[in-house]
């Protein structure tokens, strides 16, 4: 930034030497036409034409003047925008100092800028090939780590979730078989008093020893369910 600051003065400064040389020649050409005129009979051709450099030189005059307020106006132009692109690079800069100080951990280096260095190395400093590029990739192995830690702790969840998810299938696969030979059990129990006769009382002494044994096994059965 300042190399193009110091290029753009070095610029008007060869302009400006260009012009006031073009005015010093002018001026001793006036001197040479005053000798002329003291040295030669004066007529009125002589007088017009002499008339005439004179306006012409008293226009180059101008035009030099207004050259060189030019120059300046531009100068001063080139100077504001110097300083607006150096207040934006501050800017930027402390928003990045600021995202390094989030990251955990921190990252030892800012960025410091120097409005009179000549060259990009100069202005930001070298820290950033030698510091922060480093830090940074440091950083980024650190988080790869974490990540790869993480998803291993992930596969261990998923396979002890279906190990658990296993031993709910076969416990409720016990409930069901449970569940039958209960259902079994009360069939039985319903079939032998459907055998007995209308009044309800068995039809035989057979029956009466088939009762307290199918009663039995169904309680049996219940007990074993509720386990």
């Amino acid at each position: 930034m300042d190399n193009e600051r110091e290029q753009s003065l070095g610029d008007l400064e060869k302009e400006l030497e260009a012009k006031v040389s073009d005015t010093q020649c002018a001026a001793a050409e006036i001197q040479d036409l005053l000798k002329q005129v003291d040295a030669q009979p004066v007529n009125v051709k002589d007088v017009d034409r002499m008339r005439r450099e004179m306006q012409a030189i008293e226009d180059d005059i101008a035009n030099t003047e207004k050259g060189k307020a030019a120059l300046e106006d531009k100068f001063w132009e080139v100077e504001a925008k110097l300083v607006t692109k150096l207040e934006e690079l501050e800017r930027h800069a402390h928003q990045f100092n600021q995202a390094l100080k989030q990251l955990k951990p921190t990252v030892a280096f800012q960025y410091m800028i120097d409005s009179k260095g000549s060259s990009p190395a100069e202005m930001l400093g070298t820290g950033s090939k030698t510091v922060l590029k480093p830090a940074l990739l440091a950083h980024a192995e650190e988080n790869k780590r974490i990540c790869l830690s993480n998803l291993e702790n992930l596969n261990d969840l998923q396979k002890q979730l279906q190990g658990n998810a296993k031993v709910l299938e076969e416990e409720r696969n016990n409930i069901f078989s449970l569940q039958a030979k209960n259902d079994n059990l009360c069939c039985a129990v319903v079939g032998t008093f459907l055998g007995s006769g209308r009044d309800g009382l068995p039809r035989t002494d057979r029956d009466l020893t088939r009762r307290p044994t199918a009663v039995n096994e169904y309680s049996c059965g219940v007990d074993t369910l509720n386990i």
